[in-house]
Protein backbone atom coordinates (compact mmCIF):
# COMPACT_ATOMS: atom_id res chain seq x y z
CA UNK A 1 0.00 0.00 0.00
CA UNK A 2 1.17 3.51 -0.79
CA UNK A 3 2.50 5.49 2.33
CA UNK A 4 0.50 8.61 2.29
CA UNK A 5 1.68 10.78 5.20
CA UNK A 6 5.24 11.50 6.37
CA UNK A 7 5.69 12.84 9.98
CA UNK A 8 7.78 16.01 10.61
CA UNK A 9 9.78 15.72 13.51
CA UNK A 10 11.37 19.17 14.58
CA UNK A 11 13.57 19.40 18.06
CA UNK A 12 15.71 22.17 19.62
CA UNK A 13 16.51 19.31 22.45
CA UNK A 14 15.15 21.47 25.11
CA UNK A 15 13.17 18.01 27.31
CA UNK A 16 15.14 15.89 28.44
CA UNK A 17 16.57 13.21 26.76
CA UNK A 18 13.74 10.60 29.31
CA UNK A 19 10.83 12.87 27.68
CA UNK A 20 12.30 12.61 23.93
CA UNK A 21 13.00 8.50 24.08
CA UNK A 22 9.39 7.84 25.67
CA UNK A 23 8.22 10.22 23.00
CA UNK A 24 10.07 8.80 20.25
CA UNK A 25 9.62 5.29 21.23
CA UNK A 26 5.57 6.03 21.45
CA UNK A 27 5.58 8.09 17.62
CA UNK A 28 7.47 4.94 15.94
CA UNK A 29 4.83 2.15 17.00
CA UNK A 30 2.35 4.77 15.85
CA UNK A 31 3.94 5.39 12.29
CA UNK A 32 4.11 1.79 11.75
CA UNK A 33 6.48 1.79 9.09
CA UNK A 34 5.59 5.40 8.10
CA UNK A 35 8.42 7.49 7.21
CA UNK A 36 9.78 10.29 9.04
CA UNK A 37 11.97 13.70 8.64
CA UNK A 38 13.65 14.68 11.57
CA UNK A 39 15.11 18.25 11.49
CA UNK A 40 17.41 18.88 14.37
CA UNK A 41 20.43 21.61 15.65
CA UNK A 42 22.19 18.77 16.68
CA UNK A 43 22.56 15.21 14.57
CA UNK A 44 20.38 12.56 16.08
CA UNK A 45 19.66 9.08 14.85
CA UNK A 46 15.85 9.38 14.32
CA UNK A 47 14.31 8.55 10.77
CA UNK A 48 16.23 10.73 8.09
CA UNK A 49 17.59 13.30 9.98
CA UNK A 50 18.75 16.97 9.11
CA UNK A 51 21.03 18.79 11.28
CA UNK A 52 20.38 22.67 10.59
CA UNK A 53 23.23 23.42 13.53
CA UNK A 54 22.45 25.99 16.23
CA UNK A 55 20.18 28.36 15.01
CA UNK A 56 18.20 29.13 18.38
CA UNK A 57 15.22 28.40 19.90
CA UNK A 58 12.24 30.55 18.59
CA UNK A 59 9.27 30.76 16.68
CA UNK A 60 11.30 31.27 13.44
CA UNK A 61 14.00 29.03 14.42
CA UNK A 62 10.75 26.33 14.39
CA UNK A 63 9.10 27.84 11.00
CA UNK A 64 12.77 27.08 9.77
CA UNK A 65 13.11 23.64 10.60
CA UNK A 66 9.81 22.74 9.62
CA UNK A 67 10.13 24.00 6.73
CA UNK A 68 12.95 22.02 5.65
CA UNK A 69 11.08 19.34 6.87
CA UNK A 70 8.28 19.39 4.73
CA UNK A 71 10.49 20.87 1.70
CA UNK A 72 12.06 17.06 1.76
CA UNK A 73 8.56 15.31 2.04
CA UNK A 74 8.01 12.77 -0.47
CA UNK A 75 4.49 12.03 0.32
CA UNK A 76 1.59 14.01 -0.64
CA UNK A 77 0.16 14.53 2.66
CA UNK A 78 2.64 15.68 6.33
CA UNK A 79 1.86 15.19 10.01
CA UNK A 80 3.49 17.81 12.41
CA UNK A 81 4.98 15.82 15.48
CA UNK A 82 7.45 17.53 17.93
CA UNK A 83 9.78 15.85 20.69
CA UNK A 84 7.51 16.60 23.79
CA UNK A 85 3.89 15.19 22.18
CA UNK A 86 2.71 11.73 22.52
CA UNK A 87 0.99 10.19 19.74
CA UNK A 88 -1.03 6.84 19.67
CA UNK A 89 -1.77 4.01 17.14
CA UNK A 90 -3.91 4.83 14.45
CA UNK A 91 -3.15 8.88 14.39
CA UNK A 92 -1.61 8.82 11.16
CA UNK A 93 -4.20 6.47 9.52
CA UNK A 94 -6.35 9.90 9.05
CA UNK A 95 -6.12 10.83 5.18
CA UNK A 96 -7.33 14.29 4.76
CA UNK A 97 -10.70 14.07 2.81
CA UNK A 98 -9.73 17.73 1.36
CA UNK A 99 -6.41 18.72 0.31
CA UNK A 100 -7.44 22.61 0.88
CA UNK A 101 -8.26 21.99 4.49
CA UNK A 102 -5.34 22.12 7.71
CA UNK A 103 -6.69 19.31 10.14
CA UNK A 104 -6.44 19.73 13.72
CA UNK A 105 -6.54 17.28 16.25
CA UNK A 106 -8.54 18.23 19.03
CA UNK A 107 -8.55 15.00 21.41
CA UNK A 108 -5.54 16.07 23.32
CA UNK A 109 -4.80 16.05 26.66
CA UNK A 110 -1.59 17.12 28.83
CA UNK A 111 0.58 15.32 31.12
CA UNK A 112 2.63 17.21 33.85
CA UNK A 113 6.19 16.17 34.23
CA UNK A 114 6.98 19.21 36.76
CA UNK A 115 5.87 20.59 39.92
CA UNK A 116 2.93 19.58 42.29
CA UNK A 117 0.76 17.90 39.62
CA UNK A 118 3.27 15.65 38.73
CA UNK A 119 1.98 12.71 37.29
CA UNK A 120 -1.50 13.92 36.62
CA UNK A 121 -3.09 14.79 33.33
CA UNK A 122 -5.11 17.80 32.07
CA UNK A 123 -8.33 17.61 29.65
CA UNK A 124 -7.51 19.92 27.27
CA UNK A 125 -9.99 18.22 24.32
CA UNK A 126 -11.30 20.97 22.28
CA UNK A 127 -9.16 24.55 23.71
CA UNK A 128 -5.95 24.38 21.58
CA UNK A 129 -5.13 24.12 18.03
CA UNK A 130 -1.00 23.74 18.24
CA UNK A 131 0.32 22.81 14.98
CA UNK A 132 1.81 19.80 16.57
CA UNK A 133 -1.83 18.54 15.78
CA UNK A 134 -1.52 19.11 12.13
CA UNK A 135 -2.30 16.95 9.31
CA UNK A 136 -2.76 18.43 5.74
CA UNK A 137 -1.56 18.52 2.51
CA UNK A 138 2.13 19.57 2.31
CA UNK A 139 1.74 22.51 0.40
CA UNK A 140 -0.28 24.16 2.43
CA UNK A 141 2.01 23.91 5.48
CA UNK A 142 4.86 25.08 2.94
CA UNK A 143 2.55 28.09 2.09
CA UNK A 144 1.79 28.43 5.51
CA UNK A 145 5.23 28.02 6.85
CA UNK A 146 7.12 30.72 3.79
CA UNK A 147 4.13 33.15 4.79
CA UNK A 148 4.99 33.41 7.92
CA UNK A 149 8.91 33.75 7.38
CA UNK A 150 8.20 36.85 5.05
CA UNK A 151 5.82 38.22 7.51
CA UNK A 152 9.16 38.14 10.01
CA UNK A 153 11.09 39.26 7.75
CA UNK A 154 8.86 42.47 6.64
CA UNK A 155 7.55 43.27 10.16
CA UNK A 156 10.26 42.65 12.48
CA UNK A 157 11.98 46.03 12.96
CA UNK A 158 15.90 45.82 14.67
CA UNK A 159 15.25 41.91 15.06
CA UNK A 160 11.93 42.00 17.42
CA UNK A 161 11.35 38.71 17.56
CA UNK A 162 8.16 36.87 16.78
CA UNK A 163 7.28 36.02 20.24
CA UNK A 164 7.25 39.80 20.89
CA UNK A 165 5.29 40.89 18.23
CA UNK A 166 2.79 38.71 19.02
CA UNK A 167 1.86 40.99 21.99
CA UNK A 168 0.34 43.00 18.98
CA UNK A 169 -2.70 41.10 18.35
CA UNK A 170 -2.93 42.39 14.77
CA UNK A 171 0.38 41.36 14.30
CA UNK A 172 0.03 37.99 16.46
CA UNK A 173 -2.43 37.01 13.30
CA UNK A 174 0.44 36.78 11.18
CA UNK A 175 2.02 34.20 12.95
CA UNK A 176 -0.64 32.12 14.33
CA UNK A 177 -1.60 28.33 13.11
CA UNK A 178 -2.70 28.17 10.10
CA UNK A 179 -6.54 29.00 10.28
CA UNK A 180 -6.32 30.35 13.42
CA UNK A 181 -7.18 33.90 11.30
CA UNK A 182 -8.97 32.47 8.84
CA UNK A 183 -6.15 32.68 6.68
CA UNK A 184 -6.31 28.94 5.48
CA UNK A 185 -9.77 26.52 5.80
CA UNK A 186 -9.20 24.81 9.32
CA UNK A 187 -11.13 21.54 10.77
CA UNK A 188 -10.99 19.56 13.91
CA UNK A 189 -11.54 16.04 14.10
CA UNK A 190 -10.77 13.86 16.52
CA UNK A 191 -8.30 10.84 16.82
CA UNK A 192 -9.50 7.20 18.45
CA UNK A 193 -7.19 7.91 21.01
CA UNK A 194 -6.11 11.44 22.56
CA UNK A 195 -2.49 13.00 21.71
CA UNK A 196 -0.33 13.72 24.87
CA UNK A 197 1.34 16.82 25.15
CA UNK A 198 3.91 16.54 27.43
CA UNK A 199 4.58 19.31 30.32
CA UNK A 200 8.19 19.81 31.66
CA UNK A 201 10.45 22.47 32.63
CA UNK A 202 11.34 23.60 28.88
CA UNK A 203 8.28 23.85 26.61
CA UNK A 204 8.22 26.63 24.31
CA UNK A 205 4.65 27.49 24.46
CA UNK A 206 2.98 27.28 27.54
CA UNK A 207 -0.22 25.94 28.64
CA UNK A 208 -3.15 27.93 30.20
CA UNK A 209 -6.63 27.00 31.12
CA UNK A 210 -5.55 23.60 32.21
CA UNK A 211 -7.69 21.97 35.00
CA UNK A 212 -7.46 22.30 38.14
CA UNK A 213 -8.34 18.69 38.68
CA UNK A 214 -5.81 16.64 37.61
CA UNK A 215 -6.45 12.87 35.86
CA UNK A 216 -4.74 10.00 37.21
CA UNK A 217 -5.19 7.71 34.48
CA UNK A 218 -6.37 7.90 30.52
CA UNK A 219 -7.96 6.24 27.83
CA UNK A 220 -4.72 3.98 25.96
CA UNK A 221 -2.36 5.60 28.19
CA UNK A 222 -3.43 4.98 31.21
CA UNK A 223 -1.21 6.63 34.03
CA UNK A 224 2.33 8.41 33.97
CA UNK A 225 4.03 5.21 35.29
CA UNK A 226 2.35 3.31 32.37
CA UNK A 227 3.33 5.54 30.07
CA UNK A 228 7.43 5.71 31.37
CA UNK A 229 7.18 1.61 31.97
CA UNK A 230 5.58 0.77 28.57
CA UNK A 231 7.59 3.48 26.42
CA UNK A 232 11.01 3.37 28.00
CA UNK A 233 13.74 1.66 26.05
CA UNK A 234 12.20 -0.27 23.65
Amino acid sequence: MDKLITALYCTDHSASQQIISICQNALTKALDGLPIISVSQKPIDFGVNVCVGSIGRSFKSYFIQLLKAVTLAETPYIAVVEHDCLYPIKYFGFIPPFENVVYYNVNMYTLCFLDSRYGLYSDVRNKFRPWSQIICHKDLLKKALLTRLENAKKYASDGESIRAMCKDEEKKKLFAEPGAYNDFIRKDRNSEHPTIDVLHNNNFTHRTNLSDRGIYSIDYWGTIKDVIKKWTDL
